[in-house]
């Protein structure tokens, strides 16, 4: 049986290669190219529950509060770019803050696109503190793209299917 044009499109997978990341701030957002996003999980601590007859009825497994998020964004480094200093600004914006209530967080946008660049669904990050940036690992017998890498972790994960 043939499947027309249009079936193939909507049940066919996705291809995950087509994608931007937004980086949302309380008064502006900055669209970065990355190479690679890595993270995008939600996941549970889990209790262990013995009862004092747990001879008889065994053990439960429940789930506990939601692990922080741990993302990872890789990108290839540009001479002259103004997103670098974006990044490093981010970072430096976390350095030293001591107060618990008013951590300088920002929200990220993960929108997987079709050929177009049009949003077929996306991962919004909620909450994103980075924790890491680390720049290139230089090898004199290499010939490898200098990439810079940015962990982040964060409170929460929503996705939006539509």
């Amino acid at each position: 049986m043939t499947l027309s044009a249009e079936t193939l499109q909507n049940t066919y997978p996705l291809p995950a290669y087509n994608y931007r990341v937004t980086i949302i701030d309380e008064n502006s957002s900055s669209t970065i190219n990355f190479s690679e996003v890595t993270g995008l999980s939600r996941e549970y601590n889990t209790v262990t529950y013995k009862h004092g007859m747990s001879f008889a009825f065994g053990y439960m497994i429940i789930p506990a509060r939601i692990k922080p998020l741990q993302l990872t964004l890789k990108r290839g480094v540009i001479k002259n770019s103004s997103n670098a200093s974006y990044l490093d600004d981010w970072f430096d914006s976390v350095k030293g803050w001591r107060s618990l209530v008013t951590v300088p967080t920002r929200d990220i946008r993960i929108d997987l696109c079709d050929t177009l660049g049009l949003k077929l669904m996306s991962w919004k990050v909620i909450g994103a503190i980075p924790v890491k940036l680390a720049g290139p690992d230089f090898v004199a017998s290499g010939q490898d793209v200098a990439i810079e890498r940015l962990d982040i972790i964060a409170k929460d994960l929503e996705v939006d299917f539509n």
